[in-house]
């Protein structure tokens, strides 16, 4: 049984979500990849979808900084290929996960209506700021995509699950 699944078991109200601060490597390697993956994103004239006022380059960091702390806490390599949308961050005990990452506490994990959703089998919601982030917890993509969940959160309809209804154990 594992620690996070011990947890669980003597408390489950405990917050149970793990923390990761990213190392100096870590950190400048995700701040190349972010550059690189901004400049190709905009060359194959793919459209900007961030929300809020910050540049391009710092939501892809935020984004890739999460994937790295969510691929060290389970200890497994981040997709790191270099071209448009390419599917799931991580791949977990064979299933292709698709990290979210949000620097609002109480965030939301949201996924896009137009998401293709056959190729993700699991959604992860990590919380915090680039290096510091927090495992919230994951739910599996029809748990997450259907109509119930649908919500327009001042953006337009998207899929969104409070923190709440996420699991906490770990993917088997």
């Amino acid at each position: 049984m594992s620690e996070l699944d011990k947890r669980f078991l003597e408390n489950p109200n405990a917050d149970l979500s793990i923390k990761y601060s990213l190392s100096r490597s870590e950190q400048m390697i995700c701040m190349q990849l972010a550059f690189m993956r901004e400049q190709i994103n905009r060359a194959a004239g793919r459209v900007d979808q961030k929300i809020g006022n910050q540049s391009g380059w710092d939501t892809d960091l935020q984004g890739i900084g999460g994937e790295f702390a969510a691929a060290h806490l389970y200890n497994v390599y981040p997709n790191m290929e270099l071209k448009p949308d390419n599917g799931s961050d991580l791949i977990i005990n064979d299933k292709n996960v698709d990290v979210k990452t949000t620097e609002y506490k109480t965030g939301k994990l949201l996924s896009k209506l137009n998401a293709r959703l056959e190729e993700v089998d699991i959604f992860m919601l990590m919380v915090g700021r680039f290096p510091d982030f927090k495992l919230i917890g994951w739910t599996h993509t029809g748990t997450l995509c259907k109509e119930e969940n649908i919500m327009d959160l001042g953006r337009g309809p998207t899929y969104a699950m409070n923190q709440r209804y996420l699991n906490k154990e770990e993917i088997k």
